[in-house]
């Protein structure tokens, strides 16, 4: 049985620890790595999602790569057509 299947009792037990032990290890772990808590960040807006995806270069190749009449492809002098 995986150790996801098991009740937490059981886990415990299969691992040799118990509930106490990991009280007692708390405030070291603490001490050593920090709070167990997740930073807080700012939401990303569906607009910034938006616009962030201009910000990949592959995007951009790809949106202007394809349309011969696009302003993101240009002709070079020796008629071979490069993407800026």
């Amino acid at each position: 049985m995986h150790p996801h299947q098991l009740s937490i009792d059981d886990a415990l037990r299969e691992l040799h620890s118990s509930r106490t032990a990991r009280q007692q290890r708390r405030p070291r772990c603490a001490s050593t790595y920090g709070p167990n808590e997740l930073e807080e960040r700012a939401r990303t807006t569906p607009l910034m999602l938006f616009l962030g995806q201009f910000a990949n270069l592959m995007i951009v190749v790809y949106r202007g790569g394809g349309d011969p009449g696009s302003s993101a492809s240009v002709r070079h002098p020796h008629h071979h057509r490069i993407l800026v």
